[in-house]
């Protein structure tokens, strides 16, 4: 059994003058070969987007990716015809597969979005790339799991062709939540508040590596809200 607690500010920081971006893994300009992954989750990325900024058309091959945004609204536009606004609280997955471009914009005038972006690595390559998004805004995520994201089909879970699922929660302050894992690898992430796990607290932007664990126990100090990928 093994837990790894990996703080906010170890996390590799990037910022130019409309992007401020962390990143949990090597990406981009940044390579650690001591640190390309986790299990199948190959990015995690938080970034802070300044109004009437975004990333233009660029490519994508072999990799599921999956938006969540925290605050703020992105659009989304790409090579398959979709366009569409992601909100605050909604998620998208989309399968680069065999290959898309796709471009995410902040139109808002005055407001920056906040936003997490993860890259899964697909079960087989050479997919037909596909997109889905959904909301997930309300009182059904607030002081329990609810998956969002999932390789077997779990209620409203958007689909991922790969073996894991995404959950998130909204934890109320002195609520406690658990996780059942069973052994399986699982990768935390606090989006926002506070949350005790055993003797330690955990902030926003630290993340936990889970390893043969059977249970995570958690308890919140303030309002907090949370990502667990089960891996």
């Amino acid at each position: 059994m093994a837990m790894q607690v990996i703080p906010a500010e170890q996390r590799y920081h990037s910022k130019i003058d409309w992007l401020e971006s962390y990143w949990h893994f090597s990406f981009d300009h940044y390579y650690d070969p001591n640190n390309m992954n986790f299990g199948n989750l190959r990015v995690f990325n938080e970034d802070w987007i300044q109004p009437n900024r975004g990333f233009g058309m660029h490519p994508h091959r072999d990799m599921e990716i999956v938006t969540f945004v925290v605050s703020g609204e992105v659009t989304h536009e790409d090579s398959m015809g979709n366009k569409g606004v992601i909100k605050a609280g909604e998620v998208q997955r989309m399968t680069a597969g065999t290959g898309v471009f796709h471009s995410e914009y902040n139109n808002s005038p005055d407001t920056v979005v906040h936003l997490l972006q993860m890259w899964v690595i697909p079960n087989e390559a050479g997919l037909t790339p596909s997109w889905e998004q959904k909301s997930f805004r309300g009182e059904e995520r607030k002081n329990v799991w609810l998956p969002v994201v999932s390789g077997t089909p779990k209620g409203e879970a958007l689909s991922i062709h790969q073996d894991v699922t995404f959950n998130v929660a909204s934890l109320d302050a002195d609520h406690t939540l658990e996780a059942e894992l069973n052994g399986r690898p699982a990768y935390l992430f606090v989006i926002g508040g506070s949350v005790k796990m055993g003797d330690t607290t955990l902030s926003a932007g630290d993340q936990v590596k889970m390893v043969e664990e059977d249970r995570l126990v958690l308890e919140a100090g303030t309002d907090s809200e949370m990502i667990l990928i089960e891996l």
